[in-house]
């Protein structure tokens, strides 16, 4: 199998990817979702804090109305933690915007 990851313009291929202990085709393609997201293009980390209502679940597209700045964006979910007080429980998510 041969994935080719272009970046930025479509004319300039990333350097070849080559891993000889991969043997499934299912292997392989994590391996260049795992390059391609490593490698991608600019982004804004966003940390976010919020009561726990439904669980952000990593990987899940999520949009953000942001009332600071008036406007809605999208993000994608790279991570998520849980903590419990007396407060209550919080949900904090890291998102990637792109630029």
């Amino acid at each position: 199998m041969r994935i080719t990851i272009a970046r930025k313009t479509q004319n300039n291929p990333a350097p070849a990817v080559t891993e000889k202990l991969l043997s499934t085709q299912q292997a392989m393609i994590e391996r260049g979702k795992t390059e391609l997201y490593s490698n991608g293009e600019d982004v804004n980390i966003h940390n976010l804090s919020m009561p726990l209502q439904s669980l952000i679940k990593t990987g899940e597209i999520v949009e953000v109305q942001d009332t600071d700045q008036g406007e809605v964006w999208r993000a994608k979910n790279t991570a998520t933690s849980i903590s419990i007080s007396a407060n209550g429980i919080n949900q904090t998510t890291s998102l990637e915007r792109p630029l």
